[in-house]
């Protein structure tokens, strides 16, 4: 038994993980009395809450946001991040493949003319179901974890086309702290009682897909770094990274 589950838990590979047990694994998830704990993965203290604060608080200080400013959220869950861009952008979009979640989010914002919500993959991103062509701002939270090494290099690209001259890009993923990449396969979390899988890349993995994807259509990476302490629960093979771009 316990080789069958180390298998599972896989190093320094590029293995793919099932993107339709991803989505299972979400849809599963929603939990409308905890939106935020069930999209932090974590609903049984105040960490999620916790974590919600620390990021946009740096977002504040990292991020200038204009009053005219339009902001694509891909992969936005429950619209964690609405509240932070409604009160500093003309426009906000979040755009999730689990309709659960934006049929929450919408309820949630239902009175904020600059929020808006589309259900839509951030794998099959469609001009016609966007506000605009080109955005001031692109975040991305949590998402390419749950994506395999082609689809990440697709994100990547289309970023190219999402993000106007003068745009930002902030991402922030799980990352691996070990110097090499982990791979939960159908790994089942104790924590989570259920099979799990993600694609915990290092930082410098991320950074290659910058340069592979970015760099060569004006993109700039102004600024990485580890996100959790201790406090905020950075485990001891994994934390969250954020990197912030910029396109000259």
């Amino acid at each position: 038994m316990e080789e069958k589950a180390q298998s599972h838990r896989i190093y320094n590979q590029s293995v793919d993980i099932n993107l339709d047990t991803v989505k299972r694994f979400w849809e599963k998830r929603v939990d409308k009395d905890n939106l935020l704990g069930s999209v932090m993965l974590r609903d049984h203290d105040d960490i999620p809450r916790q974590r919600d604060v620390h990021e946009k608080r740096l977002l504040e200080q990292i991020l200038t946001c204009r009053e005219e400013d339009v902001v694509l959220d891909i992969g936005c869950g429950v619209g964690r991040l609405a509240d932070f861009f409604a009160e500093r952008a003309g426009l906000y979009q979040g755009i999730d493949f689990i309709s659960q979640y934006i049929e929450g989010a919408r309820q949630r914002y239902v009175s904020c003319p600059n929020v808006v919500f589309t259900e839509m993959s951030a794998l099959d991103i469609r001009e016609e179901g966007l506000s605009r062509q080109e955005y001031d701002i692109v975040v991305a939270t949590g998402l390419m974890m749950y994506l395999n090494d082609a689809d990440c290099e697709k994100l990547m690209r289309k970023l190219c086309r999402l993000v106007r001259k003068g745009g930002r890009v902030y991402l922030r993923e799980s990352v691996s702290v070990v110097g090499m990449r982990l791979t939960l396969k159908d790994f089942f979390s104790d924590e989570l009682s259920v099979h799990y899988s993600a694609v915990y890349r290092t930082i410098g993995e991320y950074v290659n897909y910058f340069e592979n994807c970015l760099f060569a259509n004006g993109f700039r990476l102004i600024k990485t770094d580890l996100l959790l302490t201790p406090e905020l629960g950075a485990r001891e093979e994994t934390n969250q990274a954020y990197f912030y771009l910029v396109r000259e």
